[in-house]
This record gives C-alpha cells, structure tokens and sequence, in this order.
C-alpha cells in the first residue's frame, strides 16, 4: 500500500514566497579597527571583496545546481523537496553568527527574483534531460556533467560484519529498540520516491524526509512503523526499506538524535527469503555482492548508496542535506526545534 507521509507541500508555508535570512541590522558589520587607522587597499585583482563576492557566487550556484539536480529527478514531487527545503530555511530565520551568514551565502537566490528566474530555468534544463533519457542513472549522470564542480563528500565504507546479539525470547511481536545502524536493508536496491505506479509522484522522496527529520519539520514518530526480522545473526528490514533509507542517512548527519529506532519485530518466513507464486524474495541484498549482506542499498534513479560512499560516489542526498543549515548548528540549537 503507497505510503502516507505528510508532504512539506501541505504544512504551513512561509510568509512570503522568498525566504526572509537573517543579516545584520546594518548592512555592514562594524569596522574593528581603531579610528584613525586606516585599512590598507589590497591591488584590484586580489580586493578582498572580489574573492568574497566570487566565493558567494560559487557557494550559491553549488547550492542551485545540487537543489535543481534532486528537484527535476523527482518530477512532480521534487515541488515537495523543493518546499520542505524552503521550510527547513525559514526555521532558521533566527540563526545568528557564521551560520546566518554561510545560510544566506548558499540560499540566497531563492529570495532574489533574477537568482529564482536562474534557478528556474536550470531546473527546466534539467528536467528536459530526465524526460528524455527517463528518470534512470545515465541521466542523472548527464545532470552531473553540466555541474561546475564534481560531487564530493567524505569517502566511508560500512560497518564491520559483526553480528547482532541473539533476540530474547517473546521479541517477535514486540516493540525493540535498535542501534540505527545495525538494522540492515533487505532490498539490493529501491526507487527513492515513495508509493508505488501512478501514486509515486504524490508520496515524497527518502531525500524530502530525511531533510523533514533533520529539521525537525517530522518528528521520528511521525513516520508510519516499519518492521524488522531476525536472519543470519542480523536484524533485517521487513518493510520499509525507504523508510530506513532516511534514518541512515539522518544518523549521518545527527548520530545523538537518530542513533537509535524504535521497530516492529515480526517472524522470517519463507516469503521474505524464498518469495510466493512467482514474486521474488524480500531478500535480495546479495544481488550487491557477498561483501554487501544488506550494509548498504542502492538508489535505482541515481545508481548511488545509501550505507557507505566511495570516491567520486557520495553518498545519496548527502549533497543536498551538507547545504542545509541544521548540518551546521549545534544540539542545543535542534533542541528548539522541539
């Protein structure tokens, strides 16, 4: 059955189609040094102004590029991306110091009539190359090619192997509580849109509820249970594998706030090992290798990773949720969010 999550595109939206950032009352900060003493007036080419105002231009269109790349994949619910992203900023009106100042260098475009017209038309371009080639990797990777920069991100490789500890007895049935990591992916890989046929372009993304999670915009509670099976000395994913998908990339980003998940735990039968009337297993994550053992999933329309990165292969959404403020800002800033 499709999923039920709460598009961003139904909550509140903000006041105004731009999103208001916080800057100084001013519009420069005060000079420190004392008077009289003047600043000394570095040559033209190397005016610090123009490395700053180059360093902006840079930072915005990596900003621009990455929210249009995810946006125009996701078709019609990249508009629902696209709004829990302009959400997740207008809870951050009130951060002060570095982070206010990195928010409004990235995202600032989207509070400027020619940076939305910009970005706009290199969604449209985007999106001219996905409804050609289809939502599948080799057009994702021809996205990638109009970029500026390459995508980078720290290289990591999963967890060791080490198994998880026996389930007592009367665990089937039950509530458990579960290192995130630990819960390992029964699929090779999955579609990153929720719900299924006709239905997916309405359900939101695994990269829209990770930015919600983050953000606190949805509460982990919130997020229909997901079930788990006990099999070869790890606890599997039995449903919701996409759901999954999202908390392992949250606890990432968050590893005091998500390293943990409540889950269902339900009997192994012979439908998620073996399948039924034709249909293939649930179990299918040895189709990635003997070294995946369900460490790891693969994203169909990007070819990327959820469970590890390796070079020049970041991890899935990792791009986009990097540029975000809440990567920036401390536990006791999350904690308002609350």
């Amino acid at each position: 059955a499709p999923l039920a999550l709460k598009p961003a595109a139904l909550l509140p939206a903000p006041a105004r189609a731009g999103i208001a950032l916080v800057r100084p009352k001013s519009g420069r900060m005060a000079d420190p040094l004392p008077a009289g003493v003047r600043r000394p007036v570095l040559p033209a080419r190397e005016s610090a102004d123009s490395r700053l105002s180059e360093s902006r231009e840079v930072a915005e269109r990596r900003a621009m590029q990455v929210l249009a790349r995810h946006s125009a994949r996701l078709g019609p619910a990249g508009l629902s991306l696209e709004a829990a992203v302009r959400l997740v900023l207008s809870q951050a009106q009130w951060a002060g110091g570095q982070a206010a100042i990195s928010l409004a260098t990235r995202w600032d475009f989207l509070e400027r009539q020619d940076g939305l017209a910009a970005y706009q038309a290199l969604r449209r371009q985007f999106l001219e190359v996905f409804d050609r080639t289809g939502r599948y990797v080799q057009a994702d990777r021809e996205v990638l090619g109009h970029f500026s920069a390459p995508p980078a991100g720290p290289t990591w490789l999963p967890a060791n192997d080490r198994l998880s500890p026996q389930p007592a007895a009367g665990t089937i049935g039950s509530w458990i509580e579960l290192p995130t990591e630990n819960v390992r992916f029964a699929h090779n890989d999955q579609s990153e849109r929720f719900g299924h046929g006709a239905k997916t372009d309405a359900g939101g993304s695994v990269l829209q509820l990770a930015a919600e999670l983050l953000a606190g915009l949805t509460r982990p509670a919130d997020v229909p249970e997901f079930t788990v099976c006990w099999h070869e000395g790890h606890w599997f994913c039995r449903s919701g594998n996409r759901r999954l998908a999202a908390f392992r990339l949250v606890q990432r980003f968050a590893p005091e706030r998500f390293g943990h998940l409540r889950v269902r735990a339900v009997a192994t039968d012979d439908i998620f090992v073996h399948g039924k009337d034709r249909r293939r297993p649930k179990l299918t994550t040895q189709m990635n290798g003997e070294t995946c053992h369900g460490r790891w999933m693969v994203l169909r329309e990007t070819g990327e990773t959820v469970g590890c990165s390796r070079p020049g292969r970041p991890e899935y959404g990792a791009d986009l949720l990097e540029l975000l403020p809440f990567t920036e800002l401390g536990p006791e800033v999350h904690a308002s969010y609350h």
